[in-house]
């Protein structure tokens, strides 16, 4: 019976650790939880920091963008109140190469919406692009347009 335990035991084990370096494919998920992990516990620098610095070309190209950005979304996220974490709303996914994420930022007085693209030229993914809004709620209003698909 212990020989039989033990085997399953393993090949559960073994099956956890195949999985998850086929989920790795993937790990565009990882790097936006990752984002959204620092964003909860660091706030808006120490995030925006961790998504430019995987690319090289955007954080050199858009260095001063940056530091604009930052300055901009923290003057902004101090006028929200409390931050309640995230959800993303939407994932497009290009043949695992280019992967677009909106997520709703959930705080205290009105949600806001970052729209993040990445691109996996080779092993790694990297930021492509970062934008931010608050006007969740027009997107929400166009959506509501009479539509004929019932």
């Amino acid at each position: 019976m212990k020989g039989f335990s033990l085997i399953f035991l393993l090949f559960i084990i073994f099956n956890n650790y195949a999985f998850s370096q086929r989920d790795c494919i993937k790990c565009d998920s990882i790097f936006i939880s990752n984002f959204i992990n620092i964003y909860g516990k660091y706030g808006v620098d120490s995030s925006l920091n961790f998504i430019y610095s995987t690319n090289k070309w955007v954080l050199q190209e858009h260095q001063a963008e940056l530091q604009d950005i930052k300055e901009q979304l923290n003057g902004l996220v101090l006028n929200l109140g409390n931050y309640y974490g995230s959800v993303i709303i939407k994932k497009i996914n290009l043949k695992d190469r280019y992967v677009g994420y909106s997520i709703l930022m959930r705080y205290e007085r009105q949600p806001l919406r970052f729209i993040l693209n990445l691109y996996k030229p080779d092993n790694l993914w990297q930021l492509q692009s970062f934008q931010y809004d608050s006007n969740v709620g027009d997107e929400i209003k166009n959506s509501m347009n009479l539509s004929w698909e019932f």
